[in-house]
C-alpha cells in the first residue's frame, strides 16, 4: 500500500454547502417518530439531528454506523464509549488523541441518531433503519467525493456494507473485510470491526487477529501519510 498526499485543497465552499444540506435533513423524521430516544428515562421521540465533522478536508475519512445517544446529546461524532475506543484505537496507530478531530473526517453511513431499544434487561442502540441508510447514501458519497480523503475507514458491518452499495459490490459478512484494505480508484479502505462496547465481534479471538491485522494496515498508511506532511492537510503537523 502507497499512501500519497493529494495536493494541498484551497477550503471548499462546496463542503460548506454539502454540510449545511446535511444538517438540514428532516427525511427521516417519519422513521425515527416511532423510536423513543432512551427510554423509560427518555421515552420522548427522536428527533432529526444529522451528525458529522465540521467541514474540512482531510486525508483521512472515519465511517461509522450511526451516531449513539452521547453524540446525539452533544452534537458531535465519536463521544461515547464507541467513540473513546476508537480515538483510542487511532492513537495506537499513530494520530494522537488531541489532533484526531484535525485529521479525521468523522461521519457515519445514517447520520441521525436511530434511538434505542429493549434486548432483554437493557436498552441499547437501534442499527439504522434500512430507508435511513437509502436516503443517506447520497450524501455519503457526496462526502466522500468532496471531502477527497486518501484514506476511508469503514467501522462495523454497517459502514462497510454502506460503502460495498457506493461501489456496486455484492453485500459481504464483516468477517470476510476486517482486517483487509482495498483499493478505490486513487484511495485505499481498511476495514475495521465497531470498538463499540456492546459488538460481540471480536469475542472470538480469529476476529481479534483480524482486527489487528487491520490496525497494522492503518498504523502503516498513517505512518506514511506523516512522513509525507500530508496527514493534517493546511496546517503544520507539528503538536
Amino acid at each position: 500500500m502507497t499512501v500519497n498526499p493529494r495536493d494541498e485543497p484551497s477550503f471548499s465552499t462546496e463542503l460548506e454547502h454539502l454540510d449545511a444540506e446535511i444538517r438540514g435533513c428532516v427525511r427521516c423524521a417519519n422513521i425515527l417518530a416511532e423510536h423513543p430516544a432512551n427510554p423509560p428515562s427518555r421515552p420522548e421521540i427522536v428527533v432529526p439531528r444529522p451528525i458529522l465533522s465540521t467541514p474540512f478536508s482531510a486525508s483521512i475519512m472515519l465511517i461509522g454506523q450511526a451516531p449513539g445517544l452521547t453524540e446525539y446529546d452533544s452534537g458531535l461524532p465519536f463521544q461515547g464509549p464507541a467513540g473513546s475506543g476508537i480515538r483510542g484505537l487511532f492513537a495506537e496507530c499513530g494520530v494522537r488523541l488531541d489532533e484526531f478531530d484535525r485529521v479525521v473526517y468523522q461521519t457515519s453511513a445514517a447520520k441521525c441518531f436511530p434511538g434505542r431499544k429493549q434486548n432483554g434487561r437493557h436498552w441499547e442502540d437501534r442499527q439504522p433503519d434500512p430507508k435511513m441508510l437509502q436516503m443517506c447514501s447520497g450524501f455519503l458519497r457526496n462526502q466522500i467525493e468532496i471531502v477527497d480523503p486518501r484514506l476511508v475507514v469503514c467501522l462495523g458491518g454497517v459502514a462497510a456494507k454502506a460503502i460495498d452499495r457506493l461501489r456496486g459490490y455484492p453485500i459481504r459478512v464483516l468477517g470476510d473485510v476486517v482486517g483487509t484494505v482495498e483499493e478505490w480508484g486513487d484511495r485505499y479502505i481498511i476495514f475495521l470491526a465497531h470498538t463499540s462496547p456492546g459488538s460481540r465481534f471480536l469475542n472470538e479471538e480469529k476476529n481479534k487477529r483480524l482486527q489487528a491485522r487491520g490496525q497494522r494496515l492503518l498504523e502503516h498508511a498513517v505512518g506514511l501519510l506523516r512522513e509525507s506532511g500530508g496527514l493534517i492537510r493546511g496546517q503544520s503537523d507539528r503538536p
